[in-house]
């Protein structure tokens, strides 16, 4: 695989966080509303425990994941050069994440313990159960039943007439514009991928799913073998 790197638009801290916090099967300010209860349980339980041995236990987890939460949501955040794909900040969210999640359940059990804060903490647990089950509901109906934009069966059967291409030319190497789907169609053609603007891809045919703007080599419908530029 070639590849000549990213070329994207500058994108903005007020960009990145909007698209993080939709990602969660669940409206923006619903995202928002659970982690900031997360929070304030978690400090309530901070708070109410800090004379007890058990927080300096749970500070010694909780605080490195959430600085690492934090790092990697902040780099992604302000890289202005990175696109907006939630898969850069994801290694963080995948690690510290779940760390949070668990503090914030010991939290819940914390206050639910105090006469004072019982009743917070009912209020914010079902909260968080609610939203949670909601959005965990949203995303199995929206994986089990919406509709795929292109299933592996349709794909091969599209870059059939393109593999036959490639066989017959013994071609090696195709260069995909744009970069995503059009990798998987040339990696079924049984040809090599490279980056259409990649410096090595000069006069390397180009796979694409827009028309082309050079000779048609091969067409199937979906997808189509361009002359080089």
């Amino acid at each position: 695989m070639r590849s000549g790197g990213q070329n994207v638009e500058p994108t903005t801290v007020a960009q990145k966080l909007p698209t993080l916090a939709g990602s969660w099967s669940l409206p923006e300010w619903a995202a928002v509303v659970l982690a900031v209860i997360s929070v304030i349980l978690i400090a309530g339980a901070l708070l109410t425990t800090r004379s007890d041995p058990s927080a300096h236990t749970v500070g010694l987890y909780l605080w490195p994941a959430a600085v690492g939460a934090l790092a990697f949501v902040g780099w992604w955040a302000t890289a202005s050069h990175l696109p907006l794909w939630v898969r850069h900040p994801a290694p963080g969210v995948f690690a510290f994440f779940p760390i949070l999640a668990a503090s914030t359940a010991r939290a819940c059990g914390v206050l639910l313990r105090g006469r004072t804060t019982r009743v917070l903490a009912v209020v914010a647990a079902s909260a968080l159960v609610v939203g949670i089950g909601t959005g965990s509901a949203l995303h199995a109906v929206t994986s089990t039943t919406a509709e795929r934009w292109e299933t592996l069966a349709a794909q091969r059967a599209a870059v059939e007439p393109l593999a036959a291409w490639v066989d017959e030319n013994d071609a090696a190497w195709l260069s995909a514009q744009p970069w995503g789907a059009a990798v998987s169609a040339i990696v079924l053609s049984g040809a090599h991928v490279g980056l259409f603007d990649a410096p090595a891809m000069d006069g390397i045919p180009r796979l694409t799913g827009a028309e082309c703007t050079t000779e048609v080599l091969a067409d199937s419908g979906r997808y189509r073998i361009c002359a080089a530029e």
